[in-house]
């Protein structure tokens, strides 16, 4: 299954500094696993990319969370929901890579991680970024 990378570009920016540096920091270790899969690298390097967004994933999400409660983001349910679906996908993804090997499944999952995460940001994240700009919450 191809999967259609796209580069990284002002459209994809928030407008509030330190999310716009993580989300790039995710978009390039998600093109990072994109490609040791592709080049069919070792399992401990693909896993230790995976193990890299397991944790940085959690970081990112956990500070949007914190800022969403914080200022009462009337959209947080439907926010914390989307990342409860990207955590989800990349536990799966994770499991058909380094467990099962099922690349075809793998790829499937890879190429949905790669969309949500570009509509995520384009959507439910670009709204966080207007709301917390809009409360002073810019840094």
């Amino acid at each position: 299954m191809a999967v259609t990378l796209v580069d990284w570009s002002r459209d994809f920016e928030t407008g509030l500094p330190w999310q716009d540096e993580q989300h790039r920091e995710l978009f390039d270790r998600l093109i990072a696993l994109h490609e040791a899969i592709e080049k069919r690298q070792s399992r401990e390097v693909v896993a230790q990319t995976l193990d890299f967004l397991d944790d940085y994933v959690a970081s990112h999400f956990g500070q949007e969370e914190e800022l969403m409660q914080k200022f009462s983001y009337p959209e947080m349910d439907r926010h914390l929901a989307a990342h409860e679906e990207f955590k989800l996908m990349l536990v799966m993804f994770h499991h058909f890579v380094t467990r099962t090997r099922k690349l075809v499944l793998a790829a499937k999952v890879r190429a949905e991680l790669n969309q949500w995460f570009l509509t995520h940001i384009q959507t439910t994240d670009k709204r966080l970024g207007a709301f917390l700009r809009e409360k002073g919450a810019e840094s």
